[in-house]
């Protein structure tokens, strides 16, 4: 249960037989449970408890002092296997999934890797509620979860949002650094603020370990695909106060689709400073430089669902762009921290901040199946087309306060946290489109036998400036009570504005508007921890 390893020589251990170890307890005590009047005691080593010979000391064992969480699952670290236990997603505190009043989705890094999992979407396949790769498309990924798209307002790393820009280039976070994918189902505004209601996606970044570890891996696949990936974690210092994690990806590869490329690389140094057991400092950041194309052709179900009037299908290759001339260009850059300090036994204060930057650079000519069928002229199959062009900087800032305090009263067991978090972001968009009631003045395409080079380029026509802001206060009891019960208890106020200011290129009219909001969020539940391991809520 406690995620362990034992080591022993079985000579030591004879055909001694251990105490039976059964109800809620701290791990020492477990132990104890378990080796008493055995004459053998427990010993730690990493993440191993060596059994050894116990120290004469009147007939009792050698005092073992034990930190759970040094040894065993957390809410963000490491899951040995497939099934986690542990979650900070739904409620912000290091909790066990059964004793949280809502449904969590843990998808580890382990999984992840068994399944051969090279972008996040592609993680979510086989989790209850979400509908992932709704379509195919290397420029961002698009998932739902029960039936609202989350992608776009409902992206979480690290317990921080993700805000959606608006534009054509999404935040995307390589798998490959990624400790775990926490699928979060229902509403959570009371600690997120606005949030889609079926839920949310929280990626748990990879962070510094205790235990020295390292990896190199070498991929070959497909489409001429080539990727080289690194991922270094241990001590810096001998007391291991200092500890580092380097991961890094550099790939080179074609895709299904002609002239369409997936390259991408990635580095993401961290260092954490542990100067007590009670104070962890972690300070990192991530640089991404993604050079793709559009590889979601947007073809019409007339030549792709069913066959064309010559009976062929449209080949799964056809690039219906303009090579040389459609790109995506995305570069992103985060920086931040995370520290933490245990004040006592029962309060602990905690600050996560983050910076991010993303520049997307993004040109198109490409399938318009808005409209309709192929043409059929002359015994040729044309694919109309349209133009597009995005030029996009992205700034945001994010930061969450939180004290967690651990109390005991009247026969009920307290975690109360108590946080303020606010973002802002700034977003400029140049855009420019050829299309006209749903027909492109483009050049169409003859699908068996592309003709390319025949294509106007796409001047810009609008700039857009967005600044969003949001500064949100919350409140949240976790309460159990009479042994079993768990009672949830939260609520927030949130303060939000959102100014846009449009400019059109061709006459330098200006257009501006400007929101501003005020809303409270509650929350509210219960659950019963049953004995089975089925806890039903509400």
């Amino acid at each position: 249960q406690a995620g362990l390893q034992l080591a022993y020589a079985p000579d030591l251990v004879g055909q001694q037989q251990g105490r039976a170890v059964k109800g809620r307890m701290e791990l020492a005590q477990a132990l104890q449970t378990l080796l008493g009047g055995s004459g053998l005691a427990a010993r730690l080593e990493g993440r191993t408890q060596a059994i050894d010979r116990a120290l004469p000391s009147r007939g009792s064992l050698a005092a073992v002092t034990v930190t759970a969480n040094a040894i065993g699952e957390t809410a963000t670290g490491p899951v040995a296997g497939y099934l986690a236990r542990r979650s900070a997603t739904g409620t912000k505190t290091d909790s066990a999934l059964i004793e949280t009043p809502q449904s969590i989705s843990v998808v580890t890094s382990e999984l992840m890797e068994m399944q051969g999992v090279q972008r996040v979407e592609q993680g979510l396949r086989y989790v209850a509620g979400v509908r992932a790769e709704p379509i195919v498309d290397n420029r961002r990924g698009t998932y739902y979860v029960r039936g609202f798209k989350v992608d776009q307002n409902s992206q979480f790393l690290d317990g921080l949002k993700l805000p959606y820009s608006g534009g054509y280039g999404g935040w995307e976070i390589d798998p490959y650094s990624l400790e775990r994918l926490e699928i979060l189902r229902g509403p959570a505004s009371v600690l997120y603020g606005q949030s889609s209601p079926g839920g949310l996606i929280n990626q748990v970044s990879k962070r510094p370990q205790q235990d020295a570890a390292g990896e190199v891996n070498l991929e070959l696949g497909n489409y001429a695909r080539k990727q080289l990936s690194a991922d270094l974690t241990g001590p810096l210092n001998a007391d291991g106060t200092l500890l580092y994690r380097l991961t890094a990806l550099s790939r080179r590869s074609n895709t299904q689709t002609d002239h369409v490329s997936d390259d991408r690389d990635f580095v993401s140094p961290q260092i954490t400073w542990k100067p007590s057991a009670a104070t962890s400092f972690t300070l990192y950041a991530e640089a991404y430089r993604d050079r793709s194309g559009n590889s979601a052709n947007f073809l019409p179900a007339s030549g792709t669902l069913t066959p064309l009037a010559n009976g062929l299908k449209i080949p799964t290759d056809l690039f219906t762009g303009e090579p040389g001339y459609d790109r995506f260009d995305r570069d992103q850059n985060l920086i931040g921290y995370e520290l933490s300090h245990q004040l006592n036994d029962q309060l602990t204060l905690r600050q996560n901040l983050r910076y991010g930057q993303m520049q997307v650079n993004y040109q198109d000519i490409g399938a318009n199946a808005t409209g309709g069928a192929p043409l059929l002229i002359n015994g040729r199959y044309l694919l109309r087309r349209i133009g597009l062009n995005s030029d996009e900087r992205f700034n945001v800032f994010t930061i969450d306060n939180q004290a967690q305090w651990k109390i005991s009263a009247g026969g009920v067991q307290h975690t109360v946290l108590a946080g303020l978090d606010y973002q802002s972001s700034k977003y400029n968009q140049r855009r420019g489109q050829l299309l006209t009631g749903g027909i492109s003045p483009e050049p169409a395409l003859d699908i068996f036998a592309p003709v390319y080079g025949r294509f106007t380029p796409v001047a810009y026509q609008a700039d857009t400036d967005v600044e969003r802001s949001q500064l949100g206060v919350y409140v949240q009891d976790q309460m159990r009570f009479a042994e079993r019960w768990i009672a949830l208890l939260g609520l927030r106020q949130d303060t939000a504005r959102v100014a846009t200011d449009v400019r059109s290129l061709a006459n330098g009219a200006l257009t501006h508007s400007e929101t501003r909001d005020h809303r409270p969020t509650g929350r509210v539940g219960l659950l019963y921890e049953g004995q089975s391991g089925f806890s039903p809520y509400l």
